[in-house]
């Protein structure tokens, strides 16, 4: 051994490598100047010879080994730089050369790591994970990783026999990042990082950052080279900028579905141009696909997410994926992702206890997955860049994020009870949620950010300058679940729960809200939407899932609908069973596709339905009171009288030849849209003709009109407003218009007269929107609880009169429902392949 070689050597670094234990193999591996010239370090554990390979006419020399574990060194005299490469000859007669890992300097800059730090690194996906680079000529990858409790972390992967002493990285300062450059890999490698805690126990992790990782069960990251996708959406982002300010006057029609079983026989770049010309023909405005973050267990649908930059394997690659949100662009169709911020599994290669130590979870959390820690700045980053990362490298028009009240509040199976004031809100939490809102809506003007409903949070879309949270809707799960449960009674039962039906624009104005008859409620354990529903045959079921369709496109809100359930799919749907689309085959389902289709259509094509879904003046209760007869009738506004449209619907089977509805104003009334059409698989039940208001004392107005009303329909007309005809002077006419108006002054339903209606009008258009909610909930109020008094009196003076029919329905009902729980699988099934195949 060369005495100066040894003398050199800081042998105590060194055992720090032989025992992989070291975080920072720079200081002392690669080309290092000293006094007698340039001294090179080398540790390859499974090396039996190195040599230098000097650049230029410097030649080669023979490195010797230092220590039996692979440490080898030569010293260059006379010389202060060298450039050169290693020539390693293996102890299994293997051969390679390489350039040296430790000879290249990371590429942080220190604003990095004090953004990184301080939590507002938006675009920290570019620095940390497996990145393609090249440092002058030499080309190679670049890794990163934070693991500030880490006592040693390595790059593991079939380019070092997953040896973790071979490529030690390197800690930057006290950030907790570490980093190497790893020169000759290329994109296609799959690797892990090795772990080392400072209790010296040894697991290995895949790349939080990574962009691409194997398929199930196999859990490496891949790294992934530069993309150069060829975007062709420029014109659909310019316009999507342009309508942020009146995102919530245009029309949003949501279809919701798992991307890995809408159809499985079609995947890639097939599927994107199947599933964008099924959205055109249907109508839909956007489709919200269930996580494609990449996931280990299928049964979870993606909600338990592992890796969150890398696309599921399940779906192909990146580029798949950029072509599918580029070729749904090109159609005219938006893209938004459900995307987990709350929790995360406790799988053993993923974020949980990353560096021995609960990093990225909350510590002490017993339940089945971690929460998130919000109080870290770094775990904030790491969430708040991986929004924007999808929304700008895919270019995606909406994030999803899901399971708010697991973010907002504290679960004390998650190791903590209360916050600092002893309250059950978490306060990093909310703060999260306030910069995520903040800086998507900045950087990423135009994509929508939606909350769930699982966190009754009030000012939820409400801006964070106001004391909001910043999103642009929330889901409206409560109107969901009201009305879900009103639809599944039978008609018998269905007046008691009425209010259901109404109770929802009590507080409908309160936040924007997108009504979701998503997967929550008609999957994986919830049964279809067809399925919940009554009916003596599958004709009287069909009609009332037309019915509930009707009602919920014409109430207020932005619309979301799962697949499947458009053409009324009938099992609960599963990720093992995808769409039944054999079910078309049939002649209902085909009808009800039909109905689904013109419904969408409809909805597009007259503003009432969504103009003013977040203004109070854009909705009138004609009738919220009908509760022995499941009706209801409202007004859909705009700001143009000519746009206006009547909305009758009926949950009952019962027919209404001649049905009687109040008017607010004197014209003619023309049907659009009729749910009992022929077409559809209705009786074809309709009014031909325009239907003048005459005088009519019916739901509290002197005006109404008479149509005809079929059982389970939604019936939708266009409203003509005309001048009161002269009377010629009519003195029974004069007087009832006389007594009319003072009856209406008296009691103060109808307003006073243009007067009261400009300034109403005025009113609900103001800016000011504190204000125009407030007195919309106080005049919502007010004809609720005149409606709830009303009904209550009806209810209290008919309970003894129906307590006989009730009773005797109770019994039929008893009988049914034991008949249905016995046989109902085994009828349905029976029932659709004894259809005939044909029209």
């Amino acid at each position: 051994m060369d005495k100066l070689l040894y003398d050199l050597m800081d042998w105590s670094a060194v055992e720090e490598l032989v025992y992989s234990e070291s975080e920072n193999p720079h200081a002392i591996l690669g080309a290092h100047p000293v006094e007698e010239g340039v001294l090179i370090q080398v540790f390859v554990p499974t090396a039996q010879r190195i040599e230098a390979l000097l650049s230029g006419a410097g030649g080669s020399v023979e490195m010797e080994r230092e220590d039996e574990n692979g440490f080898f060194a030569c010293l260059i005299r006379g010389r202060k730089q060298v450039s050169y490469r290693l020539h390693i000859i293996y102890e299994d007669g293997r051969e390679e050369e390489i350039d040296d890992p430790y000879a290249f300097a990371p590429l942080y800059e220190s604003s990095d790591l004090k953004k990184f730090a301080a939590g507002n690194h938006v675009e920290i996906y570019k620095k940390m994970g497996a990145h393609p680079e090249k440092r002058g000529s030499v080309e190679g990858i670049g890794f990163s990783v934070w693991a500030p409790n880490a006592m040693r972390v390595s790059v593991v992967g079939d380019f070092n026999d997953w040896d973790g002493r071979r490529h030690q990285m390197r800690r930057l300062g006290d950030s907790g990042i570490f980093q190497l450059f790893i020169p000759g890999i290329e994109a296609g490698e799959i690797y892990k990082y090795e772990i080392k805690t400072k209790t010296r126990e040894i697991f290995l992790k895949a790349d939080p950052y990574a962009f691409a990782a194997e398929l199930r069960p196999k859990t490496a990251s891949i790294v992934t080279a530069k993309w150069d996708f060829g975007w062709e959406d420029a014109e659909w982002l310019r316009k999507r900028s342009e309508n942020v300010k009146k995102k919530h006057g245009c029309p949003l029609s949501i279809y919701e579905l798992n991307l890995c079983s809408w159809d499985p026989a079609l995947s890639g770049r097939a599927l994107a141009e199947k599933l964008a010309a099924y959205m055109k023909d249907m109508h839909y405005t956007h489709v919200e696909l269930m996580p494609v973050m990449e996931y280990p267990l299928d049964a979870s649908l993606g909600y338990q997410t592992t890796g969150y930059y890398a696309l599921t394997a399940r779906l192909g690659s990146p580029e798949d994926f950029m072509y599918f949100v580029n070729h749904l662009h090109k159609e005219g169709i938006g893209v938004i992702l459900d995307w987990n911020a709350a929790r995360f599994p406790k799988d053993d290669f993923a974020l949980a206890h990353f560096d021995g130590t609960a990093l990225y979870e909350l510590p002490g959390g017993q339940a089945e997955t971690e929460v998130f820690h919000f109080a870290r700045p770094e775990v904030r980053n790491f969430l708040v860049a991986n929004a924007l990362f999808w929304a700008k490298q895919y270019h995606v028009d909406g994030i999803r994020v899901m399971d708010m009240s697991s973010i907002l509040y504290f679960n004390g199976a998650d190791g903590v009870r209360s916050n600092i004031y002893g309250g059950g809100e978490n306060l990093d939490g909310l703060s999260f949620i306030r910069q995520l809102s903040t800086v998507m809506h900045r950087l990423c003007p135009g994509v929508l950010l939606i909350a769930d409903g699982s966190a009754e949070y009030a000012l939820t879309t409400k801006p964070v300058k106001e004391n909001g949270l910043g999103f642009d809707y929330r889901w409206n799960t409560g109107w969901a679940h009201g009305f879900l449960n009103y639809m599944q009674r039978s008609e018998y039962e269905r007046s008691e729960h009425y209010g259901e039906l109404t109770y929802s624009l009590l507080y409908q104005y309160s936040e924007n809200f997108i009504l979701p008859l998503s997967h929550a409620v008609t999957a994986e354990g919830a049964p279809s939407l067809i399925h919940r529903l009554p009916g003596e045959n599958f004709e009287e079921r069909f009609a009332n899932l037309r019915a509930a369709l009707g009602f919920f496109m014409a109430h207020p809100g932005k619309k979301l609908i799962f697949s499947g359930q458009e053409f009324g799919m009938i099992d609960e749907w599963s990720a093992e069973r995808g769409v039944e689309w054999e079910l078309l085959d049939y002649p209902l389902h085909r009808h009800m596709q039909d109905y689904a289709r013109d419904l969408n259509r409809f909805y597009l094509e007259h503003a009432a339905l969504w103009r003013q879904d977040d203004d109070p003046a854009g909705f009138e209760w004609l009738n919220c009171h009908s509760w022995e007869e499941n009706v209801v009738a409202f007004l859909r506004k705009t700001k143009d009288e000519a746009e206006e449209l009547l909305v009758v619907v009926n949950f009952t089977g019962k027919e209404y030849p001649k049905f009687n509805v109040g008017v607010p104003f004197h014209g003619s009334f023309r049907e659009l849209f009729n749910s009992d059409r022929e077409e559809y698989g209705g009786s074809g039940l309709l009014n031909m003709r325009a239907l003048p208001a005459k005088n009519l004392e019916v739901d509290e107005r002197d005006e109404g009109i008479t149509i005809k009303l079929p059982a389970h329909s939604v019936v939708i007309f266009s409203c003509k407003r005309r001048a009161v005809k002269n009377t010629g002077g009519n003195a029974a006419g004069s007087e009832k218009t006389a007594l009319s108006a003072a009856k209406r002054q008296k009691s103060g339903k109808q307003g006073a007269g243009k007067a009261v209606e400009s300034l109403v009008k005025k009113a609900s258009t103001a800016k000011d929107t504190a204000v125009k909610t407030a007195s919309a909930a106080a005049d919502t109020a007010v004809k609720t609880a005149a409606a709830a008094r009303d009904t209550a009196v009806k209810t209290a003076s008919a309970a003894k009169k129906s307590a006989a029919k009730t009773a005797s329905a109770a019994k039929k009902n008893a009988v049914k429902t034991a008949a249905a729980a016995r046989d109902s699988a085994m009828r349905t099934l029976d029932t659709l392949r004894g259809m005939e195949k044909s029209e």
